[in-house]
């Protein structure tokens, strides 16, 4: 009997020392060379990992996933542009094009977050505002749209200047928005691409984000680097329902922190679902339509990063009544998700079905008599 308590008690002292084993390996996938890092859930915002995140640093070259972003938001991938002396010139990183060459928007885009091309971030910005630092200001304006509130940039390629600057916590909710938009996304995650240039012929371009090859899941962003900013990386990896968006700035060792740090996030968060796509959230009462109330329901299942049950509470904020007509689809009232950090998701909830508007006693139908009598006080009106 004593014997086989002693075994119980050898088992379990293992089981402990494994345990704490793994802890330290844990913990060691968080130990990153980078003087500011963070990982976050793109769709949530979730901070799944942090240093020094708010810690104002230069950003190098992945100033240029806002140069990407504004150019798409204001320009045409198709329009034509033709190359400045200025542009041709600049120094650093390049994709070597020509004074006077002509070249569409979207395969400068290209230059700019495959090769990292100087040269193509002063074009774009001279072709989407007329000037560097007034396509500087339409990126501060979008960074305060996003809510990047400790960011400012002064250029548009990343080039060393005190005045352009960031956070890593900035940096990564730049990049999760950026990504939102389809031809960026398409744009950060091509590995190559071969493009026809005036008076070069057929050019192949090869993005510099190694992980894009390295690490199962990785989908963008973009690489930079300045002596006086030292190496910093904007990387995005998606695995199921998950996407995370990693940062590391000034860092010794970018490649493998951004995979541990990947990694980290993978194997302990999780997407929960919290609610199925058509389930209904409410019932809300109709005025004046054919029937007396709709159901509202979620428009899209409700998936969010967990490390544990129930990290979130969900906010239903939708009328108690809304009038007819009602179309099916159409967003009625939203749900907050609020995280135990303090971070928040939206998301809607719409219509279950169509509501047509009451006839009145003669058939008629409502909407129609407030038009013709609207019409006929215009006639009237005009009359006089």
């Amino acid at each position: 009997m004593k014997e086989g308590v002693f075994l119980l008690r050898k088992i379990f002292a293992l089981c402990l020392v494994f345990t704490m084993l793994f802890a330290a390996v844990s913990a060691a996938e968080l130990s990153v060379s980078a003087k500011a890092a963070v990982v976050i859930e793109a769709e949530s915002g979730r901070v799944l990992y942090s240093k020094n995140m708010n810690e104002k640093l230069g950003m190098a070259s992945t100033t240029k996933i806002m140069t990407a972003l504004v150019a798409l938001e204001k320009g045409n991938t198709e329009e034509v542009v033709t190359v400045s002396e200025h542009a041709a010139n600049v120094e650093g990183s390049s994709m070597y094009l020509k004074t006077g060459e002509k070249i569409t928007l979207g395969n400068l885009l290209y230059g700019l977050m495959l090769q990292s091309g100087n040269d193509a971030a002063t074009a774009i910005a001279e072709h989407i505002a007329g000037s560097e630092e007034k396509f500087a200001a339409l990126m501060n304006k979008e960074a305060e749209k996003i809510g990047a509130e400790n960011t400012h940039f002064t250029n548009p390629h990343g080039l060393a200047d005190e005045e352009h600057y960031t956070t890593a916590y900035d940096l990564a909710k730049i990049a999760a928005y950026a990504l939102k938009n389809p031809k960026f996304a398409e744009i950060v995650a091509a590995k190559s691409i071969t493009l026809e240039r005036e008076g070069q012929g057929r050019v192949t371009l090869t993005n510099h984000n190694k992980l894009l090859r390295m690490y199962d899941g990785c989908i963008g962003v973009k690489t930079g680097f300045t002596k006086a900013t030292g190496r910093c990386l904007v990387t995005a990896s998606r695995r199921g329902k998950m996407t995370v968006v990693c940062v590391t700035l000034n860092a010794g060792d970018d490649w493998n922190d951004h995979m541990a740090m990947s990694n980290y996030a993978f194997k302990n968060y999780n997407m929960a679902l919290y609610k199925r796509e058509g389930t209904v959230a409410a019932a809300v009462r109709v005025k004046n339509g054919m029937v007396g109330e709709v159901n509202g329901i979620f428009a899209e299942d409700i998936y969010l990063p967990e490390k544990d049950e129930n990290e979130w509470e969900l906010e239903i904020d939708i009328p108690r009544k809304i009038s007819a007509p009602v179309a099916k689809g159409s967003v009625i009232g939203k749900i907050t998700a609020k995280g135990k950090n303090g971070e928040t998701e939206e998301f809607d909830i719409a219509a279950e079905k169509d509501v047509a508007v009451k006839a009145d006693k003669n058939g008629n139908n409502i909407l129609k008599n407030i038009v013709n009598v609207y019409r006929l006080w215009l006639e009237i009106f005009v009359q006089m």
